[in-house]
């Protein structure tokens, strides 16, 4: 963060001219007021200086009223959505319409309350940006590869907001914290200035009234406090506002986000079967709708569809990137995307009901049950953690092995996948690997927790012809070796020889053919197939 604030003030003077007021006159201000105070004979200087305490440190209560709530609420609402989320978004709307300013005043003014409870009362009226600031970060870093990769291998939301949100939301943060300071360091000015309150002892606002009552035979040195507070207000604004827009030039724009699951229960068009009698597959998925929330009016992703793969089987699902192949597989994963939601339908897996978990004991389906391979290798790893960090969290927080056995466990695994020197590679960083090298390390952690369905999304999407053809045949004698289920969810017909034994062709949210890969090349029967499989021999 420091740098930062350093590389901005140092390409804004404006920035660096806050810096310096901050520094070198607000700041000394409120040190010398506590280490004089009761010293200095009252004057003019010493007037000053203990103004300071009043108007910045009640204040910043308030600011901490904003911080604490609003924030809180706002992770809280990101992470699990859901009627908490409903209900917290609408009562800060509702706190948001309310004209604080003048609600304030009118308070104050018919019962007298001190400035320190109006501030607590301000803040808790402004705590709204921090809430849409919090929720917003949660939901846009919720969409990222990474943390996609990191949710698969079953980390809990805390251990996901830890380490993937709190560092997104800093910079924001604090921007926000110093521009609601210049705003309630105003307000309380103003109030003092009105002559609200009561008594609170010196402050700033009441020194710039008694400059003006006293005009024109004020003396120049009495404005001291009204140029202070007017310098500080600056301050706090300007820095705010360049912390900001240097975070929107390095940060780039989030994506939409992500909305409750499982919390209401559905009616089927038609009866499911026994869960006892579904349970002999792997996974069985019955009536499965999918819809986006952002736009209730569109049509559903997807439209009723059933599938059933037994264990150890390999399917592809086939379809392009709207087709909703992607979306079926990632509500098989419990990862399912922005604003998407299951809107009917039932997923078993290993005789275990999906829809409608909680995140929580989705968590623990996830890694050692499920596991998930995104399609960019390289930007699903976090660049900040090492490949060790990578490997040994799972197996260390959703195997729960110590840190040595979870560092013994990383080298085999490494080992496994191809790598000659797994200690070696266990040092690196994400800008380290090459693509094929990244592979390796996901499919790696993909492995970790020993689950029994796996899922690749686009696995040799970013490899060149020789590594798509090592990383296939990694990933089949993985399969062969562990007994896996895999599902492979492409576009590319090639693949579908070289990796898997059954199709599931999907098109605008449904199954449109499902049949082994033999036949579906010998005698595709949908007109969708056969343009799939013409254009890819086209190319």
């Amino acid at each position: 963060m420091t740098d930062l604030l350093l590389r901005r003030s140092a390409r804004h003077p404006l920035a660096a001219a806050s810096l310096v007021v901050l520094a070198v006159l607000t700041a000394p201000a409120l040190a010398v007021s506590w280490i004089t105070n009761g010293i200095w004979p009252p004057n003019d200087f010493s007037d000053l200086m203990q103004g300071a305490p009043a108007s910045l440190l009640i204040p910043l209560l308030g600011v901490a009223v904003s911080v604490v709530v609003g924030t809180s609420c706002g992770l809280v609402a990101g992470v699990y959505a859901g009627h908490f989320n409903s209900l917290v978004g609408w009562v800060a709307y509702v706190t948001a319409s309310v004209p604080a300013l003048i609600f304030l005043v009118v308070v104050m003014v018919d019962s007298s309350r001190s400035l320190t409870g109006a501030m607590v009362i301000f803040g808790a009226l402004l705590t709204i940006p921090f809430f849409l600031l919090a929720r917003s970060t949660v939901v846009s870093v919720e969409h990222r590869p990474t943390v996609h990769a990191l949710r698969a291998q079953g980390l809990t939301a805390v251990r996901l907001l830890v380490r993937s949100v709190f560092p997104a939301l800093r910079y924001p943060l604090l921007a926000l914290v110093l521009i609601e300071s210049s705003v309630l360091v105003s307000i309380h000015a103003l109030l003092t200035f009105l002559g609200l309150g009561g008594e609170t002892g010196p402050s700033w606002g009441a020194q710039a009234r008694e400059a003006l009552q006293n005009m024109p035979t004020t003396p120049p040195y009495s404005w001291g406090p009204s140029a202070l507070l007017l310098l500080t207000v600056a301050a706090l604004a300007t820095l705010g506002l360049s912390i900001l827009r240097a975070q929107r030039l390095l940060t780039p724009t989030g994506s939409p986000v992500r909305s409750a699951d499982g919390e209401e229960q559905w009616l089927l068009d038609e009866p499911l079967p026994s869960t006892w009698f579904r349970s002999s597959a792997l996974l069985d998925v019955r009536g499965l709708k999918i819809r986006s929330e952002s736009n209730p009016e569109s049509p559903e992703i997807v439209s009723g569809i059933s599938l059933t793969i037994a264990r150890g089987e390999v399917v592809a699902l086939l379809g392009e990137a709207n087709s909703g192949a992607l979306e079926i597989a990632l509500a098989i994963a419990g990862l399912l995307g922005p604003r998407t939601t299951i809107s009917g339908g039932s997923i078993l897996f290993d005789g275990i009901e999906v829809v409608g978990m909680t995140e929580r004991s989705l968590s623990r389906l996830r890694g050692t049950g499920v596991s998930y391979l995104p399609s960019d290798p390289l930007s699903s790893l976090d660049p900040a953690f090492s490949v060790a960090r990578h490997l040994q969290a799972p197996l260390t927080k959703t195997v729960g092995l110590s840190r040595s056995g979870a560092a013994a466990r990383s080298v085999e695994l490494l080992a496994r996948v191809g790598f000659r020197d797994p200690r070696a590679i266990l040092a690196l960083r994400p800008a380290d690997l090459t693509p094929i090298m990244a592979a390796r390390v996901l499919i790696a952690g993909a492995i970790s927790c020993d689950p029994h369905l796996v899922i690749a999304h686009e696995p040799t999407s970013t490899l060149s012809g020789a590594d798509e053809a090592d990383i296939l045949r990694l990933l089949h004698g993985l399969q062969e070796e562990r007994g896996l289920t895999v599902i492979v969810v492409t576009h590319r017909v090639r693949l579908l020889a070289a990796s898997c034994r059954q199709v599931a062709v999907v098109q605008a949210g449904m199954i449109v053919e499902h049949a082994s890969v033999s036949d579906l090349f010998d005698a595709p029967q949908h007109p969708y197939t056969r343009e799939l499989l013409s254009r890819d021999a086209s190319r």
